[in-house]
């Protein structure tokens, strides 16, 4: 089975992380896209997470509920912290020994690729599916310098035509603190988690 790893804090998901798994899913020669809520982003620092583990792991399960081939997972937080990427997809892979996993990441991130730990590594194993994102300029001969760089030519499979979504969870939780209206900004099933949680002022 060929599985794309899509991995991401979701604090909160909203409707441009549901668009691009609905669309890695169908575009991308996949299988499945599993949908991995991670605990914490080695490269990140700064405020920690507005939703707990279990808050952004229930957000993303009904935000996706029903979607064709696309599966939410916390599997990532059973795992010793902090996490990196390469080990938790030589986890992953021990524990689904059946399936052909692949990365999914922004181009924001591929940009980036080399803070990443054993990027090499990572790539001839895995390989990357990318994804556009909104005013990062990718080409073509840039993804074939990363891919010549590592020695893995035909890993990175760029999704150009891909349509994006310029939303920032960072403002998102911003709006959450003013009471902010954030129907069709966050996918409604994790609007109804947040509102559940009695923490925020949501508008339905």
């Amino acid at each position: 089975m060929k599985t794309g790893v899509y991995g991401g804090s979701f604090d909160p998901i909203h409707a441009g992380h549901a668009a691009m798994a609905r669309y890695v899913a169908e575009n991308a020669g996949l299988d499945r896209v599993m949908m991995l809520v991670s605990p914490l982003n080695p490269l990140k620092t700064g405020a920690p997470p507005m939703f707990s583990d279990e808050e952004r792991l229930s957000m993303a399960r009904e935000a996706m509920k029903g979607t064709d081939r696309v599966e939410v997972s916390g599997f990532e937080m059973d795992l010793p912290r902090p996490s990196y990427t390469l080990q938790t997809l030589e986890a992953l892979s021990m524990t689904f020994p059946d399936d052909d996993f692949s990365l999914v990441i922004g181009a924001d991130n591929l940009l980036s690729f080399n803070r990443w730990k054993e990027p090499e590594k990572l790539l001839r194993r895995f390989g990357l599916i990318v994804y556009p994102r909104p005013g990062v300029d990718l080409t073509r001969e840039m993804i074939s310098d990363i891919e010549n760089e590592y020695g893995s030519l035909g890993k990175i499979v760029y999704l150009a035509d891909a349509p994006v979504t310029d939303i920032s969870s960072t403002t998102l939780r911003r709006k959450l603190t003013e009471g902010s209206d954030l129907r069709g900004l966050i996918p409604e099933g994790a609007l109804r988690v947040i509102k559940d949680s009695g923490r925020f002022q949501i508008r339905t």
